[in-house]
């Protein structure tokens, strides 16, 4: 892995965008809603993609990600963590971005439980048990 320096163009306030598969989604105990597991957050690598969303629209997220759900949060709550997020285009989408190094498990758990974190859902089926 490269070394990588957090962008200082990148402003905390910045909205990032995270694909969430149908399989890393559960009931919060609490409300009883949906929000993604902790999973969500943890790619196996040691750099989470995500997109800009001042550099993207949600349709097209949605397009290059058919069948997810969008988590959102923001660049601020990655950085009080003290991870970086740096520009990562890709070929057919610039808006894509890491943060970086991966997150801990105790960490991807706060951003899952974040009110708000859903900039789309897509609730599983309900299937009979």
């Amino acid at each position: 892995m490269p070394d990588r320096i957090d962008d200082p163009t990148i402003n905390g306030s910045e909205v990032l965008w995270r694909a969430v598969h149908p399989t890393q989604l559960t009931r919060d105990e609490s409300s009883g809603n949906w929000r993604p597991t902790s999973g969500a957050f943890r790619d196996s690598d040691s750099e989470m993609s995500v997109d800009l969303a001042s550099l993207t629209d949600l349709n097209s997220f949605r397009a290059r990600n058919p069948a997810r759900s969008v988590a959102r949060f923001r660049v601020s709550v990655v950085r009080a963590m003290g991870k970086i997020v740096v520009r990562d285009p890709i070929e057919g989408n610039p808006a894509h971005a890491l943060v970086c190094p991966k997150l801990t498990a105790g960490q991807a758990r706060s951003i899952s439980t974040l009110e708000d974190i859903w900039a789309f859902l897509i609730p599983p089926s309900d299937l009979p048990s």
